[in-house]
């Protein structure tokens, strides 16, 4: 079942709740196993930006971006929708992360991946009536 964790530090009466979503059945935990690089091997990075070039492609053992940018996604949506008025916190890997961030914004690439100072923050405001928006809030 879903469990929630009030953060700590908040003002009274904030309703900033963490959301762990165990079982949820658009979210799945996979083992990648990416072997020591050898020569012509790709290392961890190519290995990755692979599956930025093709997303459909997934390495054995893997998930297609084009697969995981969907369940990444779906989750964001449902959850945005079942609280509208609250601020809610996502936390996930950087390549989910930049996956569901290029939903909203196409610009986002493998290149912007790269990029990420793991750990990350961005802020992303989804309102009705609105194009979401996305801002770097880690410094």
């Amino acid at each position: 079942t879903d469990s929630e964790l009030v953060l700590p530090g908040l003002p009274p009466g904030s309703r900033d709740v963490l959301y762990h979503f165990s079982g949820a059945p658009d979210i799945t935990e996979f083992t990648r196993t990416i072997p020591t690089p050898q020569p012509g091997h790709p290392n961890g990075r190519d290995v990755v930006r692979s599956t930025w070039e093709d997303p459909s492609f997934a390495h054995p053992g893997g998930v297609a971006n084009a697969d995981a940018e969907r369940r990444g996604v779906s989750v964001t949506t449902r959850v945005t929708a079942e609280h509208p008025d609250d601020p809610i916190i996502l936390a996930t890997h950087g390549n989910l992360l930049a996956l569901i961030l290029r939903h909203f914004d196409r610009s986002v690439d493998s290149d912007f991946w790269r990029l990420l100072s793991m750990p990350d923050i961005y802020r992303l405001a989804i309102r009705t009536g609105s194009p979401p928006t996305i801002e770097r809030v880690w410094s």
